[in-house]
């Protein structure tokens, strides 16, 4: 069936090259087959688009209105369908996305100005975030985390490992008595939800002047009231 942007494009080339029978050369259409085209048109319309005469044809006030709005926007069209046949078509519009802040910061923060400046167009909104939670209603396009997906409805792609190692303060091993061949499932410490696998152990004791760096919005969930664990995971 023929649509309403045909008939006005058949339309448009009538009026461009002030001819049905050149129009129908440029369309690769035969001059009745175009002529039907501008009456179907008008018939959609319900106004006169041509005033025709044996040899010419001259605009009503409706077609010079149908025609100055829609040839600019026929050309955008053809402008956006050549940029993509040639492969020429540059990513825009607005990019949401998300990561945690160590992971943000040492691996996406640097790369921000190539990115914005290989893809100029595209408006880049950075937040800071670790949840997994409905990222549809937080619009985001993109989030990076860490860990192990547990929603399997989301699309995903594992980007790299990362090592994860046992820090403590020398009190908490004191306490403890943490020694290279404790069990670290025994002993109270912080961890990220996230990562939900089996972490090997591994005997690297922190020295005495170690120290760690929190950053972010802390959630502790210890499942003892009043435990104040000084042991954790970091990412080194």
């Amino acid at each position: 069936m023929l649509t309403s942007v045909e008939k006005i494009n058949t339309f448009i080339y009538v009026v461009d090259t002030g001819s049905f029978t050149r129009a129908a050369a440029r369309l690769n259409l035969s001059k009745s087959v175009v002529s039907l085209h501008i009456k179907a048109l008008e018939s959609e319309l319900s106004t006169t688009l041509l005033h025709r005469t044996t040899r010419q044809f001259t605009l009503t006030e409706s077609g010079q209105a149908l025609y100055q709005q829609f040839k600019p926007l026929l050309q955008q069209f053809d402008s956006a369908m050549d940029a993509v046949r040639t492969g020429t078509m540059q990513p825009q519009g607005p990019l949401s996305f998300s990561a945690a802040a160590e992971s943000g910061g040492q691996f996406l923060l640097p790369q921000l100005p190539a990115f914005t400046q290989r893809y100029p167009l595209i408006r880049a909104d950075y937040r800071v975030d670790h949840s997994l939670s409905d990222l549809i209603a937080l619009k985001l396009d993109v989030v990076f985390r860490l860990g192990t997906l547990s929603d399997s409805g989301l699309r995903f792609r594992k980007l790299a490992d990362f090592p994860v190692c046992y820090v403590a303060t020398p009190e908490f091993i004191r306490q403890h008595r943490v020694t290279e061949n404790s069990d670290p499932a025994a002993l109270p410490f912080i961890a990220n939800s996230n990562l939900t696998a089996r972490f090997s152990r591994r005997p690297h004791l922190p020295a005495p002047d170690n120290r760690v760096f929190i950053s972010g919005d802390p959630h502790y969930d210890t499942g003892t009231p009043g435990l104040q664990p000084a042991a954790g995971l970091v990412y080194p």
